[in-house]
């Protein structure tokens, strides 16, 4: 970003020497005179966001990121403007703004002009660029002669955040014509797995990913370090290289069903609820329950879990699935109660029957899915609609705030939602769409 109109000038001065021994070699290359800026797409964003405490009196700062391909930007080419179809949310860093890519007609030179100055610059895609005001944008064609300007103006909300939006971030072949997949997140990072397949871990970094083999014991691998914050990451499954951990006799696991910080839970082949709370699938034990084993779900298996309580000994742990002759979603809670110095935890899982006066079951659907999002849980499936619940999993109501996008194709969805504040949803049809309160 410290180059100068200085170094353009010699950049262009060497492109027409080098025109002229090109065409002394006859050379098939050819410099034109017209150019433009054809496309611009934004890196990550980083925003920040105020909370504050009734009981401390304190503010709190919270950062958080932003896919900024997310954000579409339009170039209109008759008012030479750049400027984002959609606004950014309150609180977006627009200081601090990195061009992921730039891109120009008949392979132009573009460059940013100093806010200051008539100075212009090189734009690098990990530059950080102020667009707290409009900047001019330059494009110099090929052969260095001509130039057109464009004004890019960034704009942010200035409304805290209460309006749910779904933004495609693409199409992916690699997504196309997937079944029996799950989403799960570690922090700002989405990774689609067999449903089968669970992950533990903090971070995209130090994960570790467990599925049941043949035999019924768990097998595991570690996923590297291939991942990226705030994207789609999907691992290749056919080539992890699966270890069966060490141990004794098979555990006789059906199936994982997911995990919280401290516990993995999955179905038994005696058709029991396990529990593992060393962090690596070596030892299991059946979980207790208030009613009988025979009333748990056994396919389309989901679980969702959050901090149930302000103190940071206790979780919220809501499981659903599929049940032989049943129209509706089966359902179970435990209240887990864990101690951070032993590493302990407890609790009892209890049945929650269908009640005559609930109007607002959770309906039966493969590719079960559900989030929990901003104090609620969300649902969805082959139905192909979003039901929310804000009673802890008991009543199911569509909210068209959180209505799956118009555009949305396919006929398989799966969700979760990550540590950012976001839902990331994938469909059969390679579809990624992100939705977040702006």
């Amino acid at each position: 970003m410290k180059n100068t109109i200085g170094a353009l000038c010699l950049l262009l001065a060497g492109l027409g020497l080098l025109s002229s021994c090109l065409n002394s070699d006859e050379s098939d290359v050819t410099l034109y005179e017209d150019t433009a800026i054809t496309a611009v797409t934004l890196g990550t964003l980083n925003r920040y966001t105020y909370t504050y405490s009734s009981v401390t009196g304190n503010d709190t700062i919270i950062k958080t990121t932003l896919v900024g391909s997310a954000y579409k930007m339009t170039i209109d080419h008759i008012g030479r403007k750049i400027y984002n179809q959609t606004e950014l949310p309150l609180g977006t860093d627009l200081e601090h703004v990195v061009i992921s890519t730039l891109s120009t007609k008949n392979g132009g030179l573009a460059l940013i002009k100093s806010p200051t100055s008539d100075t212009l610059s090189y734009i690098g895609t990990t530059d950080s660029l102020d667009f707290s005001i409009p900047r001019t944008l330059r494009v110099y064609s090929s052969s260095g002669r001509t130039y057109r300007d464009y004004t890019m103006t960034l704009t942010a909300s200035e409304t805290t955040g209460v309006n749910f939006h779904w933004l495609m971030l693409g199409e992916t072949d690699e997504l196309k014509g997937w079944a029996d997949k799950r989403l799960v997140t570690c922090l700002d990072t989405a990774l689609m797995l067999d449903r089968g397949t669970v992950i533990l871990g903090s971070t995209i970094y130090d994960v570790m990913a467990m599925r049941i083999g043949d035999d019924g014991r768990v097998e595991h691998s570690y996923l590297g370090k291939d991942g990226q914050g705030g994207q789609l990451y999907i691992p290749p499954t056919h080539e992890w290289p699966w270890e069966k951990l060490p141990g004794t006799e098979a555990p006789g696991l059906a199936t994982l069903i997911g995990a919280t910080d401290h516990e993995i839970f999955a179905l038994g082949t005696d058709g029991r609820l396990k529990v593992c709370t060393d962090g690596v699938g070596l030892n299991w034990r059946d979980e207790q329950l208030d009613s009988d084993a025979s009333l748990l779900p056994t396919k389309e298996l989901t679980l969702v879990s959050w901090p149930y309580a302000p103190a940071d000994s206790m979780d919220y742990v809501l499981l659903a699935g599929q049940s032989p002759g049943s129209d509706n979603t089966v359902l179970w809670r435990k209240i887990s109660r864990y101690s951070a110095q032993t590493d302990k935890t407890e609790g009892r899982w209890v049945y929650m029957p269908l009640d005559g006066a609930n109007r607002y079951p959770l309906p039966s659907q493969e590719s079960l899915s559900m989030a929990y999002y901003k104090g609620s849980v969300f649902a969805v499936g082959s139905r192909l609609e979003v039901l929310q619940s804000r009673d802890q999993g008991i009543t199911w109501k569509k909210n068209g705030a959180y209505a799956l996008p118009a555009a949305l194709k396919g006929t398989q969805v799966a969700l979760c939602s990550d540590g950012d504040g976001r839902m990331w949803l994938v469909t059969d049809a390679g579809q990624v769409w992100l939705g977040q309160l702006w």
